[in-house]
């Protein structure tokens, strides 16, 4: 299957065309992640956008944005607290403890972010 002229994974493709409570999921979800980016300070919405929608590493970000390492691991770790906190708040859930490095992934459908 192909969105866009790209070639989607197979995974996605299939999820796409087989479910379409699914895909109406998907977009809500996407929708709903941008929107709360959208909330975010422009360096952690950089940063979370290079890390998991470009899947550039730590030291690729620090190389790209001309800042330290550890200042990147700080603005993904307090990025994705701000997001879960958004979150959490949206739907009524009580405070935890920091989100795991796996929020986005956890919070996205498969496919979500590639797509």
């Amino acid at each position: 299957k192909r969105l866009g002229g790209q070639e989607l994974p197979a995974d996605v493709a299939e999820t796409r065309t087989a479910d379409p409570a699914a895909a109406a999921l998907r977009n809500d979800c996407r929708e709903e992640v941008f929107i709360l980016l959208a909330s975010l300070s422009d360096a952690f919405r950089e940063t979370l956008v290079l890390h998991y929608w470009n899947e550039m590493s730590v030291k690729e970000i620090a190389d790209v944005t001309q800042t330290s390492v550890s200042n990147v691991k700080s603005r993904l770790s307090r990025g994705r607290m701000q997001l879960a906190d958004m979150y959490r708040q949206r739907h009524g859930y009580a405070e935890e403890a920091e989100p795991s490095a796996g929020f986005l992934s956890d919070l996205l459908p498969a496919g979500l972010a590639a797509s």
